[in-house]
């Protein structure tokens, strides 16, 4: 029975795949942004983060959830519990 789930699974994945690679193309693509010296300085401004983007920097990070869960009660504000399982970059 294993076997046959297993073949019937890689037979849909493949026909799939082949519907993937037969698909027509978009009928309108976008075109490549050009960065000249004349508008580098607007590129630079665009891709730059601001410092709303980067007021995540500016949070307070605890590595120990008794002083963290004081910090909160008295500010009155919520606490983020990041736990995970392995290696940050998924190297495990």
């Amino acid at each position: 029975m294993l076997r046959l789930t297993t073949a019937i699974f890689f037979g849909l994945l493949m026909s799939r795949t082949a519907q993937c690679q037969t698909a027509e193309a978009p009928a309108f693509e976008f075109p490549a942004p050009v960065i000249a010296e004349e508008n580098f300085d607007q590129w630079m401004a665009f891709v730059e983060p601001t410092e709303e983007e980067l007021a995540w920097r500016d949070l307070r990070w605890y590595s120990k959830l008794s002083v963290a869960v004081a910090e909160a009660e008295r500010q009155g504000k919520p606490i983020l519990l990041w736990t995970m399982n392995g290696h940050p970059c998924g190297e495990t």
